[in-house]
């Protein structure tokens, strides 16, 4: 797989091509794959009809390239020009490889997009965009899968051995898109202790997907975390802050920006608006 700090999300192509290997999976065969992900059916569990499938993805490789750096404004940000590394023409990137486990969950299609056709939905991510930054495609799918990721994550740090500042999100919600990889990768060629792909059992995956929403129910910031109006790096996120949803930057891929804890299970006036709140509400 490959992966950028900033990346950009007008440059999508490597995207579409990592959720398609994701989604048809490899299975292993030869101990030196260095990708290996397996499908896990969901079927008769409580969270099917919101996630429709995963993926063990016991084996992966990222190869991370470093292309410019900018100073001041952050990369992807609007005036921001990056610097060449070499004043003489190059033909190599500096590069770093590491390997690693992780876990894929994809989306119910057909109930993502009854969702996102929802006034809840719709209302709370125009609060969002109208603060956007120039280029950044705000939709509720792309704010739900980023805000379920950092869910998953914090709830995920209890369960698989991994501190959240391990774990890393890899957010797939373009056109015809629905998923998101919760990963762990070092640069030692073990990679893993697999405890986070160890998750992806269905029993397992049940329990930790719905304590993740039951957590996300409240914070100890309520009410004025839930009632949020704009919090964040430009008021880029609605209902969340450090008690919740973020995480260590390091961790996120939009510098925890554009979350918003409602879309996942609604709010105190509108307990019924978040994808998940059927799960945790009956």
């Amino acid at each position: 797989m490959r992966s950028w700090s900033q990346p950009n999300l007008r440059q999508s192509h490597p995207r579409r091509q990592e959720y398609a290997a994701l989604h048809a999976g490899h299975a292993e065969t030869k101990p030196t794959d260095q990708f290996v992900c397996t499908y896990v059916g969901l079927e008769g569990t409580s969270i099917n009809p919101y996630i429709k499938d995963a993926r063990d993805v016991s084996r992966l490789r990222e190869v991370t390239a470093l292309m410019g750096f900018t100073r001041l404004v952050p990369p992807g940000s609007p005036g921001a020009t990056p610097a060449k590394l070499s004043a003489d023409p190059t033909d190599w990137l500096p590069a770093v490889e590491v390997f690693g486990e992780g876990l894929f969950l994809r989306f119910d299609p057909k109930a993502l997009e009854a969702w996102e056709q929802t006034d809840f939905a719709k209302a709370r991510t125009a609060a969002i965009a109208g603060r956007a930054e120039d280029g950044y495609p705000v939709t509720p799918r792309r704010l739900l899968v980023h805000t379920f990721a950092h869910a998953l994550m914090n709830e995920l740090s209890m369960d698989a051995g991994y501190p959240v500042a391990s774990l890393r999100e890899r957010v797939y919600a373009g056109k015809d898109q629905c998923g998101v990889l919760v990963y762990t990768a070092t640069a030692d060629s073990a990679g893993s202790l697999g405890g986070l792909s160890a998750q992806s059992e269905p029993a397992r995956l049940e329990a930790v997907v719905t304590s993740a929403m039951q957590r996300a129910l409240w914070c100890t910031s309520d009410p004025v975390c839930i009632e949020s109006h704009g919090s964040g790096i430009g008021n880029l996120n609605l209902a969340a802050c450090h008690a919740c949803l973020l995480v260590p930057e390091t961790s996120c891929e939009q510098r925890n920006c554009y979350l918003d804890r409602a879309l996942l299970i609604g709010t105190p006036g509108h307990p019924s608006g978040g994808f998940f709140s059927s799960l945790v509400n009956g």
